[in-house]
């Protein structure tokens, strides 16, 4: 452009400066579209941060739009999902699709009285897995209480003293551990089933996503494929987590020589 980084930055904050005087001056929202009243009641109804922010960017489109809330079905998700796509730098896709419609199903079956339809969920594929915030809270909180822990002084299982995890081991825990939630959702587990992490370390889920990542690795199991024995008996956390046990984790190694078993879904 021929000019300077301090220029262009200068008539960055000019033009920014502009906005904010025209807005001032013609009574122009701040940020984008102000709520119509029945979206503001539901958004207040919401009482989950991530719920909400989900939800926000179609309550502000529809709400510039005219639409109410009873009104929104699979059509103006898909104009709002395309204005999306036009307008902002912000995931359109199968996924993102997914996110809002699973949330807004969420709200409507925990909310008494809100009249409101039920949106299509597009499907999982089987090379695709869910985002992390599309799995339920409690799970979410359950990790990152879990995650927390290691961040201290704590005890194994059998009680010995245990120092802080360095935060390279605490982003490789929750790397493994979303992996386990993503590889049994592959695998055919409802995403709504999976509440707690005592939930995902069941000894009959985890063996299944061992067989699973097994199966994927070849002969020759990859470090990651063992981690989640080791996670789920040797670094449970304190309330005893359900998870495979010493001798069952055993059992398995040795019925993993030599051929491999069929992958088991059910």
């Amino acid at each position: 452009m021929g000019v300077t980084a301090k220029t262009l930055a200068n008539h960055k904050s000019n033009v920014r400066a502009a906005l904010r005087w025209f807005g001032k001056e013609h009574d122009v929202p701040v940020r984008g579209v102000p709520l119509l009243p029945e979206w503001a009641t539901l958004r207040d109804r919401i009482e989950d941060r991530g719920q909400r922010a989900r939800l926000y960017g179609l309550m502000r489109y529809a709400s510039g739009s005219g639409i109410a809330p009873s009104s929104v079905d699979d059509a103006i998700l898909d104009d709002y999902l395309r204005y999306r796509a036009e307008t902002t730098a912000l995931a359109f896709d199968n996924t993102a699709r997914r996110s809002i419609a699973r949330t807004w199903n969420a709200c409507a079956g925990a909310i008494q009285g809100l009249p409101i339809q039920r949106l299509t969920e597009p499907p999982v594929k089987a090379n695709e897995a869910p985002a992390w915030k599309d799995f339920p809270q409690g799970l979410r909180k359950d990790m990152d209480t879990y995650l927390d822990r290691l961040r201290t002084i704590h005890r194994s299982s059998s009680g010995k003293r245990i120092r802080p995890c360095r935060p390279v081991t605490i982003r490789t825990r929750r790397a493994e551990l979303t992996a386990v939630a993503r590889m049994a959702v592959r695998l055919g587990v409802p995403i709504e089933n999976l509440t707690s992490l005592a939930a995902l370390l069941h000894p009959d889920l985890v063996e299944q996503v061992i067989d699973a990542c097994w199966h994927k690795n070849g002969n020759e199991p990859k470090v990651f494929t063992h981690r989640p024995r080791l996670e789920t008996t040797q670094d449970r956390p304190r309330d005893r987590l359900p998870g495979p046990s010493c001798s069952r984790a055993s059992r398995r190694d040795q019925s993993h020589t030599g051929a491999l078993p069929p992958l088991r879904t059910d």
